[in-house]
């Protein structure tokens, strides 16, 4: 059986292990991203959507996501105005975006990143 670790879950139920920072109906373990309570290599995957934008540590949280599972599925926002804070996410995600394969090699975290079709398509657009 594959065992996934959903970091961030909110209210969906992608995974077998579903952890928060606040407690849901759908979350069974409350804890922070930069510090996972499970062993090494315990998940087969690990979905981590639109979370590392929020997170205080993102380094951390990324070295502890890759820590815990075998695949990590990351996705990022490109649509700043959808959150509340007032913080222009678009250069966040450029910096994910093209600074995730730097980090990775500084952090000896062997992953490969790939650029979602939505994104792919947007960009397409030439929109501002």
């Amino acid at each position: 059986m594959t065992k996934s670790l959903d970091v961030g879950c909110g209210a969906k139920r992608r995974a077998s292990v579903r952890l928060d920072v606040v407690r849901t109906k759908e979350t069974n373990i409350l804890g922070f991203t930069h510090c996972l309570p499970f062993r090494d290599k315990v998940f087969t995957v690990v979905f981590c959507f639109h979370v590392l934008e929020h997170v205080n540590f993102p380094k951390k949280a990324l070295k502890e996501l890759c820590r815990v599972g075998e695949l990590i599925k990351i996705k990022l926002p490109f649509l700043f105005y959808h959150h509340k804070r007032k913080f222009d996410f678009r250069c966040l995600n450029l910096k994910w975006r093209f600074g995730l394969d730097r980090e990775r090699k500084r952090l000896g975290i062997p992953f490969r990143i790939e650029v979602s079709t939505i994104i792919r398509r947007v960009e397409n657009e030439n929109l501002p």
